[in-house]
């Protein structure tokens, strides 16, 4: 793995900022994490729930809450996996400063990681897809069925999950 590339801290997007002369010491990626934190759309989350309250608890988990908590068994397993790579030799080009950085992607990534997802979270979304995996035949747009308009590539994922929605009948 080329840990270098993986892991690099340089922009895509050039900004006017001469960081060689600034003062802040933050790395580029907790400084992501910051970002994802004061956006709007992490801040959204905390509109959401996790799973649709069906009980009458005054207790109701969001989305919000639970990015966070993955960000931070993702931080958490982040380190000890990088901490035990170190440890072990089992990858020689992993260096410290790689290993530092590995926790730090993977806060940012628990953060991410339920933004976009479909209403009711996970089980809201393997309803949906359920629904497809039952329905897609009888859909149509015009005169076509959805499955006779799907590209190749896309044919092929849906027989494969046609195929997987057997298995577990």
């Amino acid at each position: 793995m080329n840990w270098d590339q993986l892991l690099d801290d340089e922009r895509r997007r050039k900004t006017n900022v001469n960081y060689a002369k600034s003062k802040d010491v933050r790395s580029a990626f907790e400084n992501d994490y910051q970002r994802i934190v004061m956006s709007a759309s992490f801040r959204r989350l905390q509109d959401k729930t996790q799973v649709f309250p069906l009980e009458k608890s005054d207790f109701i988990r969001t989305r919000l809450t639970h990015s966070i908590e993955v960000s931070t068994i993702a931080k958490s397993m982040g380190s000890m996996v990088a901490y035990h790579l170190l440890e072990t030799g089992l990858d020689p080009e992993l260096t410290k400063e790689h290993a530092e950085k590995i926790p730090e992607v993977l806060s940012c990534a628990g953060l991410l990681h339920d933004m976009g997802n479909p209403p009711f979270g996970h089980f809201g979304e393997e309803s949906i897809r359920e629904w497809f995996q039952l329905n897609m035949d009888q859909l149509a747009y015009g005169d076509h069925f959805i499955s006779d308009i799907l590209e190749p590539q896309m044919h092929k994922i849906f027989s494969t999950l046609k195929g997987m929605h057997k298995c577990y009948e």
